[in-house]
């Protein structure tokens, strides 16, 4: 098995796959986040409100 270093492609792979989740989960790119049709979770109450 190689390392990861040894593995040029691999690592390429990993840092753009990683790169690309962390924008899109960031919300740095209006536009990728419209094409993929993603949508902002709503903020969680404080753990004392109650949910009726």
């Amino acid at each position: 098995m190689e390392s990861l270093m040894e593995n040029k492609p691999m690592l390429y792979s990993l840092l753009f796959s990683g790169s690309a989740v962390f924008a899109l989960a960031s919300g740095i790119s209006p536009e990728l986040t419209e094409k993929f049709e993603l949508v902002e979770l709503p903020i969680e109450r404080k753990q004392g409100d109650k949910i009726s």
